[in-house]
């Protein structure tokens, strides 16, 4: 997919996913070929391939789950009520008028791409992270935030963004971190937490 920034007719600044033209029928080509090797290497292998045999359904339903961007929506919004009043996390605010399938808007997070951090952190000069609006013991801050945040998800709320890579996720005001991108979430029952 790729993001676009909008803007609706009342002034408010959107983030815009909007999935690329038959990308569903390139993964369920995909998926039919991922099956048929795992049915050839089933013959082979001795314990009939079953460990690729669920990776590859555990790979093949996660795939169907960020597909659909409804199903993000709602994951989206989960997160959202769970984090309402989380002094260091915040999660973008689905907008689920504007959603369909195949398009996701949620209200636009202005803030750090936690990927810039890190790449002016790995530089150590302090006029990289200046350029950001940073000081060096922030890093330390956004550092705990990002565990927590991530560590509340799981532990507390049970529900949480299973693909933290730095690209989902935004260093906003006050060293909190915004999260976005909710296709692949993961659930944790309370007796599993």
């Amino acid at each position: 997919a790729q993001v676009h920034v909008a803007t609706t007719h009342g002034g408010e600044k959107l983030a815009i996913k909007v999935q690329r033209p038959h990308i569903q029928e390139q993964f369920e080509s995909d998926f039919r070929i991922i099956r048929m090797m795992c049915h050839l290497v089933g013959f082979v292998d001795a314990l009939g391939g079953t460990a690729l045999r669920a990776f590859s359904e555990e790979f093949e339903r996660w795939s169907r789950e960020e597909l659909d961007f409804i199903t993000e929506a709602k994951n989206g919004h989960r997160l959202l009520l769970r984090s309402e009043d989380d002094p260091i996390q915040v999660c973008a605010e689905v907008r689920f008028e504007f959603c369909s399938r195949r398009v996701l808007a949620t209200k636009l997070l202005t803030g750090i791409s936690l990927l810039e951090v890190i790449n002016a952190a790995r530089e150590q000069d302090p006029a990289s992270l200046r350029g950001l609006n940073l000081q060096s013991d922030d890093l330390t801050k956004i550092g705990r935030n990002f565990f927590w945040s991530i560590s509340n998800q799981i532990f507390r709320d049970g529900v949480f963004q299973a693909d933290p890579h730095p690209a989902n996720a935004f260093v906003l005001p006050g060293n909190r971190l915004g999260f976005e991108d909710f296709g692949a979430t993961g659930r944790f029952s309370k007796e599993m937490r």
